[in-house]
């Protein structure tokens, strides 16, 4: 019996210990993935800030290319419409036209989170709103893309109208998203920022 209570009294403490061990370790561990994910949402809104400004700078673009499609569109005549696009001066045709301006954008710090798992214990509305912006993103991506495709397919006998379709595409459809994507971009910082705190 005294032997038992001996050992008891030498179990006891080390169990403590080993329990206050493993409370101390599951602390750090919360704080450190805490300050990793503060890290995380104050490089996010970096990107998401680079971001919303390759988009603005492509949506005045595309704002400028509507106005000026619609006033082309307006002193053009029929034959040149269906005349070949090269013969038309190619995009010389369009005043002011400089490119595609369609950004690429960058996801690089919001993969490496889903990555190191860093949204975990953010709560659902800011997951939600993470990855409603990031999914948007791709859809314009994937939006864009075949009409730099069909742009670059292009040879001497496409017709002018077609040409002038995909700058029209890109004056309306096209900036309609981008200014949607700035407003996702302006609502995402501010609760980014809100709940960084």
């Amino acid at each position: 019996m005294k032997k038992l209570k001996e050992l008891l009294f030498q179990l006891v403490p080390v169990a403590i210990g080993v329990y206050i061990g493993i409370l101390a370790g599951n602390l750090n561990e919360k704080w450190n993935h805490r300050a990793n994910q503060k890290e995380f949402i104050a490089n996010l809104i970096q990107e998401i800030e680079l971001n919303k400004k390759r988009v603005q700078y492509a949506e005045n673009y595309h704002k400028e290319l509507k106005e000026t499609m619609d006033s082309l569109m307006d002193v053009t005549r029929e034959e040149e419409l269906s005349k070949p696009f090269m013969k038309n001066n190619g995009f010389a045709f369009i005043p002011g036209w400089t490119g595609v301006h369609t950004p690429a954008l960058e996801s690089s710090v919001f993969d490496s989170g889903l990555i190191g798992n860093l949204l975990q214990g953010l709560d659902f509305e800011t997951v939600s709103k993470i990855s409603r912006v990031y999914n948007f993103q791709k859809e314009y991506k994937d939006i864009t893309k075949p009409i730099i495709n069909r742009l670059w397919s292009m040879n001497f006998e496409t017709p002018t109208n077609e040409a002038l379709t995909i700058a029209m595409i890109l004056g309306g459809d096209i900036q309609g998203i981008e200014s949607g994507m700035v407003k996702g971009y302006d609502q995402l910082i501010e609760h980014l920022k809100e709940i960084n705190e």
